[in-house]
C-alpha cells in the first residue's frame, strides 16, 4: 500500500504568497473600524505565511485576553 501513497511537495513561499501583497493605507484614507480590522487580518495572514514582515513588531500579535 505504501507504493500507492503520494505526498505533495511542500509549498514554497512564492506559491503561498501568489499574487497578493500587503494592503498599505495612506494617511489620507478614511477607514471604518471594520475595514481597518479586515486589512489588518489580511496583512497578518501574509505575515504568518512568511510573505512579508509585519508592519510593526506588535501588529500581528494576538491581543491580550479580555477580562470581565
Amino acid at each position: 500500500m505504501a507504493g500507492c501513497a503520494a505526498t505533495a511537495p511542500p509549498r514554497t513561499i512564492i506559491e503561498n504568497c501568489g499574487p497578493w501583497s500587503p494592503i498599505v493605507v495612506s494617511k489620507a484614507d478614511v477607514l471604518t473600524d471594520s475595514t481597518a480590522k479586515q486589512i489588518l487580518s489580511h496583512d497578518c495572514v501574509g505575515v504568518r505565511l512568511h510573505c512579508w514582515p509585519p508592519p510593526t513588531p506588535q501588529a500581528c500579535q494576538a491581543p491580550p485576553a479580555q477580562t470581565k
